[in-house]
């Protein structure tokens, strides 16, 4: 699923529970804003299906990841159990985001997981999902509205 910002969330551009007012304009990307601006973080064609690739969003840390399915999602970079990061320690695993370290799952939504032996699934801790939208080949981030004093 795709975090618009607003909590809601689509299977894609052409999902009709889409938000017409997701997709930024094309000359608002990389500007500021008091709605929050929409930034690339990495190309479409360098985040594979499968596949995590490290970035940087504000001077932070994040990772791109695509889910099995194509699903980017971008989120931060370090594990909220031991600090992993998940650019080297993160795995795709179907639908979710694998913290190799000590298998920590986190859905595209950030809900953390971890499956014990017996297959029961324990909630765990949450990471912070930035939303995102796949635009013209690119993965956009939108930007925390900043505030003026």
């Amino acid at each position: 699923m795709t975090v618009d910002g607003s909590g809601a969330a689509s299977t894609g551009p052409d999902d009709p529970a889409a938000p017409a007012e997701v997709d930024p304009p094309a000359d608002s990307r990389g500007t500021d804003d008091a709605a929050g601006s929409w930034v690339a973080v990495a190309t479409a064609d360098a985040v594979p299906r499968g596949e995590v690739t490290e970035a940087i969003l504000d001077g932070a840390d994040v990772v791109v990841w695509r889910t099995e399915s194509g699903v980017p999602c971008v989120m931060e970079a370090r594990c909220p159990h031991q600090w992993s990061h998940l650019g080297d320690a993160g795995a795709v695993a179907g639908e979710e985001l694998v913290c190799l370290t000590h298998f920590w799952t986190f859905g595209t939504d950030g809900r953390g997981w971890k499956e014990n032996l017996d297959g029961r699934r324990d909630r765990k801790g949450d990471i912070e999902v930035h939303p995102c939208r796949e635009v013209a080949g690119e993965i956009l981030v939108r930007r925390a509205p900043r505030h003026n004093p």
